[in-house]
């Protein structure tokens, strides 16, 4: 797996095989196949409320699990494949960046497990992690690492403040891990699980392991993009 698709995002068909379609996500454009099981709804753009926190919709079909990022339509309910669900999910309508809601949805994820491609409270990466976050105030990030650390503002570890991003790179340089500072001195990021660890010039203490676990490449502030 490579990433995950949330519900209410929409996506491209570009190529075709079998049961397999290859689609490419329209807000980051990233992709990858997905697995064709069934029917998808044309629209021209997504719904417009971002979600904030876990929450689900509920309908005459059941429930359908709704994570930090999806989207749904303005009001308390919306029809999905014909039929009307409620929704019951804490959103942001107006998805402007504030430093402090930012951390407080960043929070949300303590604990959750480390997951390869995963962009969900059920496990997620170090990228989707910050992608995710980010996205709810109205930012939208690419995908990886790599590709994060592309955009935003060079800043000194000394400069560096609440909301600003640090990037770190593998033993052959290449930038491979990232995460959010919370305050001077401390970052939350995926890494096993979502942690709060000590940043420090050097890179990621780890004080349960004693020892650095991530080199400090860069630190990026992205708030005015």
């Amino acid at each position: 797996m490579v990433s995950e698709i949330l519900f209410g995002e929409c996506f491209d068909v570009i190529e075709s095989a079998s049961s397999w379609l290859k689609i490419k996500l329209l807000s980051d454009g990233y992709e990858g196949w997905l697995e064709y099981t069934g029917t998808f709804p044309t629209v021209d753009t997504p719904p417009d409320n971002l979600v904030m926190e876990p929450g689900v919709l509920t309908g005459p079909k059941g429930s359908i699990e709704l994570h930090i990022g999806a989207r749904v339509d303005v009001g308390e309910t919306m029809v999905v494949a014909k039929n009307r669900y409620q929704i019951n999910a804490r959103i942001n309508q107006k998805p402007e960046f504030e430093i402090d809601g930012l951390l407080s949805v960043a929070s949300s994820f303590l604990n959750t497990p480390y997951y390869w491609g995963g962009r969900t409270n059920r496990g997620i990466d170090c990228s989707g992690f910050v992608q995710n976050v980010f996205s709810v105030f109205g930012i939208q990030l690419p995908r990886d690492a790599y590709q994060q650390e592309e955009l935003g503002t060079p800043v000194t570890f000394e400069e560096a403040q609440k909301g600003d991003l640090a990037y770190f790179t593998n033993k052959k340089g290449r930038i491979t891990h990232v995460g959010l500072i919370t305050e001077p001195g401390k970052i939350i990021h995926a890494s096993e699980m979502v942690r709060i660890d000590r940043l420090d010039d050097q890179g990621i203490w780890r004080n349960d392991l004693q020892r650095y676990s991530h080199h400090l490449a860069s630190i990026k502030r992205v708030a005015h993009l």
